[in-house]
């Protein structure tokens, strides 16, 4: 069950989680809380968006190989990660203070309209996202491996 750390690329995150679903080439891993989460200090804020773990979907060229119940290890390499960190959160960050400081410095709009205008900024910014969602740009590489008693 558990993998020597000589197996485990020093570069990619890893989580243990099992096999929930396989669908052609997509496998959907649930990913399990580790009990070191019982101590955190913070978990509460984890336990309010899932109480069950995260679900992960993983494109993998040969599903046959894996069940459904299955436990796994899913990777992902850590600048991947922090990729999908700078696009989800970092950048409409930027956007937000951007979009704020140019209209009120440079069109000196009141408070709701420059309120207004960031949001519209941001959901413009994930309706980009989304519309790309299938492009390369976002492929994380993120791969499960079996795990080995």
């Amino acid at each position: 069950m558990i993998m020597k750390e000589t197996e485990r690329p020093t570069s990619c995150n890893t989580e243990e989680g099992i096999i929930t679903s396989i669908v052609e080439k997509q496998i959907i891993v649930r990913i399990q809380k580790r009990e070191a989460c019982s101590s955190c200090a913070v978990k509460s804020a984890c336990e309010k968006t899932s109480t069950k773990g995260k679900d992960i979907l993983v494109i993998e060229k040969n599903p046959e190989l894996y069940t459904v119940g299955e436990k796994v290890t899913v990777k992902i390499p850590e600048k991947k990660a922090m990729k999908a960190v700078m696009i989800a959160f970092v950048y409409p960050m930027l956007l937000i203070i951007l979009s704020i400081s140019l209209t009120s410095s440079v069109f000196h709009l009141s408070d709701p309209l420059i309120a207004l205008f960031a949001v519209i900024i941001i959901l413009i910014y994930y309706s980009i996202l989304y519309l790309l969602r299938d492009k390369s740009f976002f492929n994380f590489n993120i791969s499960i491996e079996k795990i080995t008693e």
